[in-house]
């Protein structure tokens, strides 16, 4: 479960604190909107025969927050699989039954379920105004031999950022897929 505003807004619902990047001081709005019947659906939700993704930010976040409140919430982190990615392959991860995803990290969520899982869980979250979710999807779509929309999706993440240092990668990854050089690391198509 996610919250969002009407307008878009998905950063720090939680806390004051959570997440003060680029000035963002409306933190902790998402509390007054909680309730118990939504508090108890998160508890459903959280047990069970799941898993989570998580970037290493929110899980370190998750993490200092649920373990000191304690309850059923805590209860229900501490004992679901969760798989976090982060850039760093030293990320220290002092969550219980956590898995680090570092490198490659479309590809790494792909391996956990297969990329067809992942896109099919990735598309299922529209989250079309994010540069990362389109970089994700082509990822996604490359590894599985659909080359075409692998392009596109990577058009649509450059088209999302402002981030010379990103345009430029996923502007290589477009030229990879026009001249058919597969990068050192790359799975070899699938097709379906």
């Amino acid at each position: 479960m996610n919250w969002v505003t009407l307008d878009g807004v998905i950063q720090g619902p939680g806390r004051p604190d959570e997440d003060t990047r680029n000035g963002f001081a409306h933190g902790g709005w998402g509390v007054a909107y909680s309730d118990e019947s939504t508090v108890a659906k998160m508890g459903d939700r959280m047990g069970g025969d799941r898993a989570f993704l998580f970037g290493r930010r929110t899980c370190e976040q998750l993490f200092a927050s649920w373990n000191t409140r304690g309850g059923p919430f805590k209860d229900a982190l501490n004992s679901t699989r969760k798989y976090v990615a982060s850039g760093s392959p030293a990320t220290r991860l002092d969550w219980p039954n956590s898995t680090l995803l570092h490198g490659n990290v479309p590809a790494a969520v792909a391996e956990v379920q297969g990329p067809q899982e992942a896109l099919e869980s990735i598309d299922a979250l529209s989250l079309d105004g994010y540069y990362l979710y389109h970089a994700i999807r082509a990822d996604l779509l490359r590894r599985l031999g659909r080359l075409d929309d692998a392009t596109a999706a990577y058009s649509a993440a450059i088209d999302r950022t402002d981030n010379a240092t990103e345009i430029r990668f996923l502007n290589s990854r477009i030229a990879t897929i026009r001249d058919g050089v597969p990068r050192a690391g790359d799975a070899p198509p699938r097709y379906a």
